[in-house]
């Protein structure tokens, strides 16, 4: 008798009654293994790709945030996640509800806080550049539209910040 192995898969020794036994049995241990890396890799792939597309359904469009209109396809497609949810269950269902408001507020409050840094970034760019130019009214004309454009945009996410109560 040659050595034995505790399996994964049936818990129990094995005793090999020749060298080959032996080796095929490490090589389809081996495979066993590749395959649940395969497995694992493939989890974790899918993993990422369901929590991208949570991310996106709770992502508002740069336009709609300074506005504050919601986008409809996305607000559908909650709303059919929540009512499958309450179908489920009515105590899943608003565990549901309740997920998806506090992670669509939560992404909009950190959108909104990027866009009032880029845009106060954007309106010190331009107050400079205004300052440098001379003679090229067309240029001025463009850059006075952008700068009136990021100061009204501004205002409304300020308008929008204190309405919501965020810092």
């Amino acid at each position: 008798m040659l050595s034995s192995y505790k399996t994964l898969l049936l818990r129990e020794d094995i005793e090999f009654d020749s060298i080959r036994e032996e080796y095929e049995f490490l090589e389809d241990m081996k495979s066993i293994k590749k395959v649940a890396k395969n497995v694992d890799n493939a989890t974790a792939i899918a993993g990422k790709a369901i929590v991208n597309i949570v991310k996106g359904l709770h992502r508002t469009n740069e336009n709609n945030l300074v506005e504050g209109m919601p986008e409809l396809s996305k607000l559908m497609t909650r709303a059919i996640i929540v009512r499958g949810a309450f179908f489920i269950n009515p105590v899943v269902g608003l565990i549901t509800l309740f997920t998806t408001i506090a992670l669509k507020s939560h992404n909009d409050k950190k959108e909104r806080e990027k866009l009032r840094n880029l845009y106060t970034a954007k309106l010190e760019f331009i107050e400079g550049k205004l300052n440098k130019l001379e003679d090229d009214n067309d240029e001025k004309l463009k850059l006075l539209q952008l700068k009136n454009k990021l100061k009204t945009d501004l205002e409304k996410l300020k308008r929008i910040q204190d309405k919501t109560g965020e810092e």
